[in-house]
């Protein structure tokens, strides 16, 4: 079985800004995110990105987005939760 990679700019959520700056931690394909996963995805983002103002909320409803092919304004508020208690 022959698994293809995704592009991350192809994923709900992924604008060019995040995706570079997934591509700095090393993330380039969807099954990178899916094996660092959204919440350390997101604390490696901040540890490169010390001196910015990113959004811990913005950051990981995307990501998880991501990975679950949902709208970041579209997630479970049970996943919203559990995300928020990450940070």
């Amino acid at each position: 079985m022959i698994f293809q990679q995704t592009e991350l700019s192809t994923l709900v959520n992924i604008g060019e800004t995040i995706e570079r700056r997934l591509n700095d931690i090393g993330v380039y394909t969807r099954e990178d995110l899916e094996r660092l996963g959204a919440v350390e995805a997101w604390r490696k983002i901040k540890q490169t990105y010390p001196h910015q103002n990113i959004s811990a909320r913005y950051y990981l409803y995307s990501l998880q987005g991501a990975l679950i092919d949902r709208r970041r304004t579209d997630l479970p508020p049970k996943l919203r939760h559990q995300l928020q208690s990450a940070f």
